[in-house]
Parts: C-alpha cells; sequence; structure tokens
C-alpha cells in the first residue's frame, strides 16, 4: 500500500548532458544576442536550433523571436515575454 503525503515541495528538474551554451534562462524581456553564423552552414539551421535550445531551457510562458543579421552574418534572438 503507498501512503499519501501533502506539502511536500517539487523537486527541481535535474538535467544531464551538455552545458548550456546561452544564457537564455537569463534574459529578460528586451534582451537579445547575437550569435554569428560560425560552424553552421546555413543562417536558418542556425536560427532553428536557437530557437530549440531557447525552448529547452526557459519557461513555457517565455516567448522569443529570431532574426537574421545579413549584414553581420549571424542571427540576433530577442526574449519578448
Amino acid at each position: 500500500m503507498f501512503e499519501i503525503e501533502k506539502g511536500i515541495p517539487l523537486s527541481p528538474i535535474v538535467r544531464r548532458g551538455r552545458p548550456r551554451i546561452y544564457p537564455f534562462g537569463d534574459m529578460q524581456p528586451g534582451d537579445s544576442l547575437f550569435i554569428p553564423l560560425g560552424t553552421h552552414p546555413t543562417l536558418i539551421s542556425l536560427g532553428r536550433m536557437l530557437y530549440v535550445a531557447a525552448r529547452r531551457v526557459t519557461d513555457v510562458n517565455w516567448t522569443f523571436k529570431i532574426r537574421r543579421d545579413i549584414e553581420n552574418n549571424g542571427v540576433r534572438i530577442w526574449r519578448i515575454s
């Protein structure tokens, strides 16, 4: 038989794997990051990778927007909310 317990706080999520590269969790609404193209073959693949990375490390209710920065050969990601 299992005992029902009340008032036990939820444990934090323990993440394993690669360390985080981008500080998405520290961003406030209105903050942005510029990421150069670097080793990514296209700006589109870099943008997709950033979007997935941002969703993994942040609150579900946070919103990000990504735009290409062709002049500087990279992308910029903003935290909107």
